[in-house]
């Protein structure tokens, strides 16, 4: 996968996925969430990227576990970010109901499957 592959892709998906957290805001109960949808669509484009360019460099690295090794320590490091970043916002949000989360883990659901696409594509 070459880099206009890649980022015309990641312009759909994020697309696609804005257009998906804009209709959930029509729910009452998502409504007050847009800020956090936006926030944690912007994470993962950025850590996308990053992991696009660095997965390149593993590929082609002397040593054939560097790729798996960066991939595990994006893994681990992107969910620890998650939930810091949802701790953040709970602590400063003030959120009134639990349902807050849902809106994020679509969004990491959603950058997750195409992280794990474009990945097995680099390391082909």
């Amino acid at each position: 996968m070459n880099e206009r592959q890649f980022f015309m892709q990641l312009t759909i998906v994020t697309f696609c996925t804005t257009i998906l957290v804009w209709l959930f805001s029509f729910i009452p109960v998502f409504y007050d969430y847009q800020i956090l949808s936006i926030i944690s669509i912007v994470l993962f484009v950025s850590i996308s990227i990053v992991m696009y360019f660095t997965g390149k460099w593993g590929v082609k690295h002397n040593n054939k576990n560097t790729f798996i090794t960066l991939m595990y320590a994006y893994m681990g490091g992107k969910m620890i970010l998650s939930i810091f970043v949802i701790m953040l916002y709970y602590l400063y949000a003030e959120p009134t109901t639990n349902l807050f989360i849902l809106p994020f883990f679509f969004v990491y659901f959603i950058y997750t499957i195409f992280e794990s696409y474009f990945l097995m594509k680099v390391n082909k």
